[in-house]
């Protein structure tokens, strides 16, 4: 195993313990945990994030969360909007007279939380599908994924404690939209690779 390979390894058992505990290391030999102490060099949230062996949901839930502060917290909320608005179009291409997406967008960048929620009621069952559940894994409809990131980005404002959560499940729809409306699993990555720090 060169060296590359080692480190991949390690990184995807970072994630693996990020998200399922320490027990999740049970996999792994005690060879294969000593190799991981021997390298001292911490795993980069951008490691984490372009780790292809670990699902995407996993990683954006790690890269998301409060334990890697990977997204500065002030900066997650920005990032949910640009995905948001990025996904929207999707969702316009395929209902071009409903305009409540938006509108939910306009109101959040207004801090009018209440009035960006009342333009997005009604929207969880679109398409009788949540794509938050195994982007890779499931064709859902790409214009339900788009609307389901903008969901998510005006639910965290209003839940508050599960904010981060609502993040990361806001940038895996975002992401889900695009890799069923246009093939593309780069374009949501390199653009949460901006907001890394």
């Amino acid at each position: 195993m060169n060296e590359k390979q080692k480190r991949n390894k390690k990184v995807l058992a970072h994630i693996e313990a990020m998200i399922s505990g320490y027990k999740a290391l049970m996999r792994y030999t005690p060879e294969e945990i000593e190799e991981f102490s021997k390298d001292e060099k911490p795993v980069t949230p951008l490691e984490m994030l372009e780790c292809d062996n670990s699902p995407i949901e996993e990683r954006l839930l790690v890269i998301f969360g409060d334990d890697v502060e990977a997204i500065p917290i002030e900066n997650k909320k920005k990032l949910a909007l640009e995905l948001a608005w990025l996904a929207l179009p999707i969702f316009e291409n395929r209902h071009p007279k409903d305009k409540r997406p938006r509108k939910a967008l306009e109101a959040l960048e207004k801090n009018s939380i209440i009035e960006a929620n009342n333009y997005i009621s009604g929207f969880e069952a679109l398409d009788g599908t949540y794509t938050s559940i195994l982007a890779d894994k499931i064709n859902v409809d790409s214009s339900a994924a788009a609307v389901d990131c903008i969901i998510c980005v005006v639910s965290a404002d209003i839940h508050t404690g599960h904010s981060d959560v609502a993040y990361a499940t806001a940038a895996l729809s975002a992401y889900s939209a695009f890799v069923f409306a246009y093939n593309d699993k780069r374009k949501i990555v390199d653009k949460i690779k901006e907001y890394l720090k």
